[in-house]
């Protein structure tokens, strides 16, 4: 098991660190300050290593770091209806308010603090904040920091941050915002500081960072983290990061995010990559072949939970094998290509993926030499400099008659575990397809699959004067993918071929989508008249793409509110999952439909052990035996799962399938 960090030492620091949060909220914006801040942010950000707990996956914000922003005891605002606008002060510029608008003039101000403290105004009111007029500032940090249902921002690009060193927390907690209109026009030379830029805005869709120059930025910690509808983000050339050391938490929990080009990215800097992209759930494929990880001292979680993740490139990667990775790969159930480099040390990452791995070597993705077999623990603990992939059992294609007799060679087909295959029949003199069978298009797994063709034959006739036949061509085929309203969720497919030829359609992989109805028409005949063929989907609960998890723990099944509904998944059991919630302060994990099973109970916690202690099993009489004679070391942090159970009068903690370590050995 790897020596993990004790990530909830941050969480026991948080008494101490308070105080210096309010003491750090008086001092100016100096790099001596920010790196003080940096600290405290540290401290702030709940780090449960196997339950991935920090604050529901969420950033656990201070309350204030600003200089002229009060802390506490803010007088409740007055409410106004759909009144004259009102004037206010933000910093030293009088701004309006009417309607849940904000509306700010031009003008300059040096460090306007969170609109959410402007005194007079409720946070909770404002909906909508618009830049009239050229407004100059030297900080921008924390500007719309917690305002709940903030949903748009207009005329960002009359902000004028040229000077700004300042965007920490900018847009944080804006839970609600989906538009910022002129994001790509903020100014950013001088910026150092972008912590959590963005975290939190679980409802923006797509980023356009196109203006952005990072050259003086130093600070990137959490800038997307928890943006789990953002489904894009489009940097600019200039975005190199290239004066940042870490990047920890970076991408973490952007579970909508498809695809990231981060090829312009200077990672030469960096030290720190814990998290950078935890449960990016729907991504496919990372090309981080230009990343300069030889700094890099820990790597703890970088990709855990990319559960739809197939092809990763680490080929550049430089890892020295003695630092933290625990977790750094796991949960790539559906990973089928791994590339690594001389220098990519991937012990103790936790690579779990099933299956066997072969090296390309000297051959190619789609036949590779394979003169290596691997398991995944025995590629991490090798760390061969080479391509891998998970290749598919074979897939084979038979061409029969009625009477079950083959009527033409069989084809053979090899590909990736887990990508898509499509086969079509062929034409055989003498004979018109019958039968197209459903499994004609798939997916490639670990077990053999056969498709089988049937043919009848054509009648023999013997005209008076031969005469060749001539194909007509057919009318379109007219493939749709919609929800369960009638709405389109990707473009259409048109097949196009003869009249009587054959045809096969197949779903398509839609992210937080899972295919509901496949149409009866999904195999057929061309003919003279359009066909349309719909593949229904169904959205997955809270619009995100399931991750598969193990039950470790008996687990009850609980609402929304935290109330026990009936049901229960017993130890062993796979669920999938759909993002978590915090419910009166605990974590869950939301199953869909309102149902709820605590986090505890599937993805653990850790605990230190105060004496060295050995690990039991359960056999099948009941008795509890020592497992073999390894022994975990005082000290050590161990995963559990959920509370302690009770066995021959005996308290124990589960870590894992049917393995048991006594409650008296932990702290």
């Amino acid at each position: 098991m790897s020596k993990k960090k004790n990530s909830k030492q941050t969480e026991t620091s948080l008494m101490y660190f308070s105080i210096a949060a309010a003491s750090l909220s008086l001092l100016s914006m100096t790099p001596k300050t920010v790196k003080a801040d940096e600290t405290v942010l540290s401290s702030l950000t709940k780090q449960t290593v196997a339950g991935k707990n920090y604050a529901n996956n969420k950033v656990a914000f201070p309350k204030s770091t600003t200089n002229d922003q009060p802390k506490v005891n803010t007088p409740e605002a007055p409410q106004f209806q759909d009144s004259a606008p009102n004037t206010f002060k933000w910093g030293n510029l009088d701004v309006t308010y009417s309607n849940h608008v904000v509306t700010v003039p031009g003008g300059s101000v040096t460090q306007p603090g969170s609109m959410a403290y402007i005194n007079g105004i409720n946070k909770d009111d404002i909906q909508e904040v618009k830049f009239t007029g050229q407004l100059k500032v030297n900080s921008a940090a924390e500007m719309f920091r917690g305002l709940p249902n903030l949903t748009k921002i207009t005329g960002l690009k009359n902000l004028d941050t040229s000077d700004a060193i300042d965007m920490r927390y900018m847009f944080a907690n804006c839970k609600n915002l989906t538009s910022i209109d002129g994001i790509g026009d903020l100014q950013t030379p001088k910026v150092t500081n972008m912590l959590y830029m963005f975290a939190d805005c679980g409802k923006l869709t797509d980023l356009d960072l196109s203006g952005f120059d990072t050259t003086n930025t130093q600070y990137v910690e959490g800038m997307f983290q928890g943006c789990e509808n953002l489904q894009s983000i489009k940097f600019s050339p200039k975005f190199t990061i290239a004066n940042v050391n870490s990047m920890k938490f970076m991408f973490s929990g952007c579970s909508s995010l498809t695809a990231l080009d981060l090829s312009k990215f200077n990672t030469s800097n960096v030290t720190n990559m814990i998290r950078v992209f935890e449960d990016c759930s729907s991504l496919t494929k990372l090309d981080l072949s230009s990343f300069d990880t030889s700094k890099v001292n820990d790597m703890m979680g970088m990709f855990n939970g990319c559960s739809n993740l197939k092809e990763l490139d680490l080929s550049s990667f430089v890892i020295n094998p003695a630092i933290d990775k625990g977790y750094m790969l796991d949960g790539l159930t559906k990973l089928n290509t791994l590339k690594l480099g001389k220098k990519t040390n991937i012990n103790e990452s936790y690579l779990d993926t099933p299956g066997t791995w072969v090296n390309v070597g000297n051959g190619t993705e789609d036949a590779p030499q394979a003169n290596q077999k691997l398991s995944s623990n025995d590629l991490a603990s090798q760390g061969i400099d080479d391509t891998f992939i998970r290749p598919g059992a074979a897939i084979k294609a038979f061409y029969l008659d009625i009477d079950g007799k083959s009527i033409a060679d069989e084809t053979s087909l090899n590909g990736k575990i887990g990508n898509s295959y499509k086969l079509t029949p062929k034409t055989i003199p003498g004979y018109i397809i019958k039968e197209i069978p459903a499994n004609a298009s798939g997916f490639f797994t670990d077990q053999p699959q056969s498709v089988k063709f049937v043919y009848s034959a054509v009648p023999v006739s013997v005209p008076s004067t031969p005469a060749a036949s001539t194909p007509v061509k057919a009318a379109n085929v007219i493939v749709h993918y919609q929800d369960e309203s009638g709405n389109k969720l990707a473009p259409d497919t048109v097949l196009q071929g003869n009249v009587s030829d054959g045809y096969i359609t197949s779903p398509v992989e839609i992210a937080g989508y899972t295919l509901k109805t496949r149409p009866d028409n999904a195999t057929g005949f061309y003919s003279d008249q359009n066909q349309d063929i719909t593949y229904i989907y169904t959205k997955n609960a809270t619009g995100l793409s399931s991750v598969t998890r193990t039950v470790f723990h008996n687990s009850y099944v609980y609402d929304e509110n935290g109330v026990r509904k009936k049901g229960e998944y017993f130890a062993g059991k796979t669920v999938k999952t759909y993002g978590t919630k915090l419910i009166q302060g605990k974590k869950y994990y939301d199953l869909g439909n309102n149902d709820f099973v605590k986090a505890v109970n599937i993805t653990g916690v850790n605990r230190k052990l105060k004496h060295n202690a050995y690990i039991y099993s359960k056999k099948a009489n009941k008795k509890v035996k020592r497992l073999g004679r390894k022994v975990l070391k005082k000290n050590k942090k161990v995963r559990t799962y959920g509370g302690a159970v009770k066995m021959h009068n005996k308290w124990y903690y589960i870590i894992g399938k049917n393995q048991f370590v006594k409650k008296a050995n932990f702290r």
